[in-house]
């Protein structure tokens, strides 16, 4: 796991390996899977599960497994 100046990330909360939490984040109760990529100024919050693989795109609000469950994965490039 690698986490980025200034992103906070508050529990509870689980990340698994190899997720990046970019700079300005915020994670507050929630579980990232593996791989995971959180750009910058994202919030993941309100319990939700990010699936293995998956992109939070910049300034994305995840607030809602809905919203979660419909994020694309990560991208090759």
């Amino acid at each position: 796991m690698t986490i980025a100046h200034g992103a906070i990330v508050h529990g509870p909360c689980y990340i698994a390996d190899k997720v990046f939490v970019s700079f300005k984040s915020i994670v507050y109760t929630a579980i990232v899977g593996r791989g995971a990529f959180i750009s910058y100024n994202a919030v993941v919050t309100n319990g939700v599960r990010i699936p293995p693989g998956r992109f939070v795109p910049p300034g994305a609000n995840i607030d809602s497994q809905e919203k979660a469950d419909a994020l694309s994965k990560v991208p090759k490039a």
